[in-house]
């Protein structure tokens, strides 16, 4: 769901209290035919974080455990991301997913500093590939924090992944 204003009145031409009631009406509708549901702050690197505060404080009071932060457009800075995280975990029990885009090429520090300040789960793709500019490299992700996480996987392993993906997307490059 969008939360900025830009993405509310302008992409959606609705406004904050009918976004609300929709997620609302969704979750309870999805929950009903029992499923768990995760929630996607679309454009969240350009939202108001009060307000994304008061839908996670709606969503938690609905059972929801965890919200994805989307850096929509990519302008979202390391520092912002860390700071970000914190805020939306301060005083709320949720887990942050984070999901970076790279136009300014800060995907894999946004995404480490989004780590350390405390979200679970971080969204990598293979060789960095997505929309515009790319998303956060899985890679040179775990190339980085190799020492300070155990993600479970290893470089060497990613390494044959990409090699084995490279021969049958690109023959072999």
């Amino acid at each position: 769901m969008p939360v900025s204003y830009v993405q509310i009145y302008s992409k959606l031409r609705k406004n904050k209290v009918w976004l609300v009631n929709m997620i609302v009406e969704c979750v309870s509708f999805v929950q009903a035919h029992g499923f768990e549901v995760a929630i996607g702050f679309e454009d969240a690197s350009r939202a108001d974080i009060t307000f994304m505060l008061s839908i996670i404080s709606t969503l938690e009071a609905m059972g929801i455990k965890s919200v994805r932060y989307a850096d929509t457009v990519g302008v979202l800075t390391p520092a912002r991301a860390a700071d970000t995280v914190k805020s939306l975990m301060k005083n709320r029990n949720i887990d942050i997913e984070i999901h970076v885009h790279n136009d300014l090429g800060m995907a894999v520090a946004n995404s480490i500093e989004a780590a350390k300040a405390g979200a679970k789960y971080i969204d990598c793709t293979m060789f960095g590939l997505g929309e515009r500019a790319g998303n956060c490299n899985l890679f040179h992700f775990l190339h980085a924090t190799e020492r300070l996480y155990d993600c479970g996987i290893t470089t060497h392993q990613i390494g044959q992944v990409q090699k084995e993906i490279a021969y049958v997307i690109w023959g072999g490059v």
